[in-house]
């Protein structure tokens, strides 16, 4: 990305595995990517919350739907993970 992303929007970007990536304790060696590996998408930034407790949201999608409807849709499976959470503790 060349820097830290400090305007909201739409970035398209291709990610490429390091030689860190699907490393693991039980697997010390990377898997065999292929050369060419790689997944094209959008990295989204947001700001969400509400005033002096706005932070910055980061989204990857391969979908073509508008930033504002992806963020949209991850707030609404952000309150379904928390109510899943609230329900296990009962």
């Amino acid at each position: 990305m060349g820097g830290p992303i400090s305007r909201q929007g739409e970035y398209t970007v291709r990610w490429r595995p390091s030689r860190w990536d699907g490393r693991n304790k039980n697997t010390p060696q990377a898997p065999p990517w292929p050369a060419d590996a790689s997944v094209e998408g959008r990295l989204i930034a947001w700001r969400v919350g509400r005033g002096k407790y706005k932070q910055w949201l980061y989204l990857f999608t391969t979908t073509s739907l508008p930033a504002e409807e992806v963020v949209a849709l991850y707030g609404r499976r952000w309150q379904i993970e928390t109510d899943l959470r609230s329900l296990s503790k009962r």
